[in-house]
């Protein structure tokens, strides 16, 4: 399926338009770093949601969960 293959770039893209954006922000204000450390992590974490919640990506294998 194509999103599952385009959403981990997507991923990659916002981390990497992120670190730039935030690397002239810190330049200015040292204590920015928390800011965002938490952002990342909550942007990173909303794209792998919606990735698995759209695509059909299985976590775990049929075999380990049994009959499921």
């Amino acid at each position: 399926m194509l999103i599952n293959q385009f959403v981990p770039w997507v991923t990659v893209g916002i981390l990497i338009v992120s670190a730039l954006f935030f690397s002239r922000l810190l330049k200015r204000d040292p204590r920015m770093w928390t800011f965002v450390v938490v952002t990342l992590v909550l942007m990173e974490e909303l794209a792998l949601s919606l990735w698995l919640l759209l695509g059909d990506v299985r976590i775990v294998s049929p075999h380990f969960m049994g009959s499921m």
